[in-house]
């Protein structure tokens, strides 16, 4: 991405340069055609640099462990009604609350979608969170990274309530 943008400040100050060149200066018509030119140039480079991005290979790495003090979910379903119009409907994420380095403890959250659940015989609940980072390393000078951090719990075995009901009314 960075890359692609310095090409975009080298063609623009082309632009500019051959625009002082004529001696006569900036007009309202030179700027608005310097304008037109500009905007579409930055255009292409962002989205080439985000095509460039999906079809790189990424892999994940840890950036952060954090023990959890506790979790739970929101389970319960949410919803709005207004005047004959409602909906149902929430993003199930985990709620969770961890120590702070001054001996506090601070409440957050993570989305279930980008998270996967270990139970293992570990004691004492964590959560690792990994970052996409592209494996090479030239795709980052011309590529944008739009994959959504991964999040892996490890809790302890048995903390998760299995529970089959058929309501068959």
């Amino acid at each position: 991405m960075i890359l692609t943008l310095i090409i975009s400040v080298v063609i623009v100050s082309i632009m500019y340069y051959l625009f002082e060149i004529r001696q006569w200066g900036f007009n309202s018509y030179d700027v608005g055609i310097l304008f037109l030119l500009v905007i579409p140039t930055l255009l292409t480079a962002f989205l080439l640099s985000m095509l460039i991005g999906a079809a790189c290979d990424k892999e994940y790495k840890e950036y952060e462990k954090i023990e959890l003090v506790c979790l739970n979910d929101n389970i319960n379903p949410a919803g709005s009604f207004f005047v004959g119009c409602g909906q149902i409907g929430s993003e199930l994420k985990y709620f969770y609350y961890h120590k702070t380095i001054d001996g506090g403890k601070k409440n957050d959250n993570i989305s279930a979608d980008s998270t996967t659940i270990f139970e293992d015989e570990n004691t004492k609940p964590f959560l690792i969170k990994k970052q996409p980072q592209f494996k090479s390393h030239i795709a980052n000078w011309f590529a944008i990274n739009m994959s959504e951090d991964k999040n892996i719990l490890h809790i302890p075995k048995n903390s998760i309530n299995t529970n089959y009901t058929l309501n068959n009314e």
